[in-house]
């Protein structure tokens, strides 16, 4: 992740100092920062995408000495969970000086529930209606009929469904493999 990918006006105004009962003494600036992942769609909606985050210190050599752990805060998005998060320190020489530089390996997974009740199940119903059109006789005038209005319906549903999908290029996912 760059450095330069700050939000403009997304950190706190003032700067906070925190006095702890011991005599440590913490100013904090809190910012918020941006950051976009490749991610592969393939088993959606089965899918688990892992992130590598990596954020440097830039202000101090290698003689500044951090007293406590790196705090991240995840916002809890609706349709994933969190599974792990993995980070490392490491010192990385740069020209003659030294930064420090913290990465972080985030893995999220979807959660499918959402997208099986929205979407498969909603679908192999339609596919149910399709089929018992079949089992109609060829002489019955409504079949015709019916076959149209389970054709619009699909229609409805691919239109209701869109919006559901998050955008992506590539490869297309396993599930438009099996229904294609």
């Amino acid at each position: 992740m760059c450095l330069d990918r700050a939000e403009e006006d997304k950190f706190s105004p003032g700067k906070f100092v925190y006095v702890s009962h011991d005599g440590q003494v913490e100013l904090l600036r809190m910012q918020l920062l941006s950051s976009m992942c490749p991610l592969n769609f393939y088993n959606f909606p089965l899918d688990a995408q892992t992130c590598n985050l990596t954020f440097g210190v830039l202000a101090h050599n290698s003689t500044f000495h951090s007293s406590g752990p790196f705090h991240l805060n995840f916002l809890t998005v609706s349709t994933f969970t969190v599974l792990s998060r993995n980070t490392h320190w490491c010192l990385s020489h740069d020209r003659d000086s030294f930064c420090m530089f913290s990465g972080f390996q985030v893995t999220v997974r979807r959660r499918a529930l959402f997208y099986i009740v929205n979407l498969i199940v909603p679908s192999a119903l339609l596919m149910l209606l399709d089929v018992m059109g079949f089992l109609l006789p060829p002489s019955n005038k409504q079949r015709l009929t019916y076959k149209a209005t389970t054709f619009i319906g699909y229609f409805i549903f691919i239109l209701m469904v869109f919006t559901l999908f998050p955008p992506f290029m590539g490869p297309l996912p396993l599930i438009g493999e099996l229904t294609w």
